[in-house]
């Protein structure tokens, strides 16, 4: 999202976070889900959406990354290292909110994943 305006960007991360609501939860999908195929590089871009300057922004792809575990589930754990990097970011953000999204993205990854000593170990590096 190269918008200026952050209201452009904000009105699409939205968007994209009501597109990836609608996709049924990957337990109902049973390695069904659309967004299979497309994980790393959505992965990549919800990362991304992260690290925004825009504190709204950020708020909306931290839910967005929430989501992903009950919607990939263990199809995500490859592509932990990914998030994990701009959540560890976003646990030192100055707004105790955004840690607080962070810490959210974080324990939904714990719960979902099968691994939860591999999910601390790619946000440890």
């Amino acid at each position: 999202l190269d918008a200026e305006e952050w209201q452009v960007r904000a009105s699409a991360v939205e968007s994209l976070q009501r597109a990836l609501e609608a996709l049924p939860d990957a337990a109902a999908a049973r390695g069904a889900s659309p967004l299979l195929p497309h994980l790393g590089p959505f992965a990549n871009f919800a990362s991304a959406l992260l690290d925004d300057s825009n504190m709204k922004v950020s708020l909306t792809a931290a839910r967005i990354a929430q989501a992903l575990p009950r919607k990939a589930g263990r199809a995500l754990a490859p592509h932990v290292g990914t998030l994990g990097s701009a959540l560890v970011r976003k646990m030192g953000d100055a707004q105790p909110l955004v840690r607080q999204e962070a810490m959210k993205v974080t324990a939904a990854l714990l719960h979902e994943l099968p691994a939860p000593s591999a999910v601390l170990a790619e946000l440890h590096e």
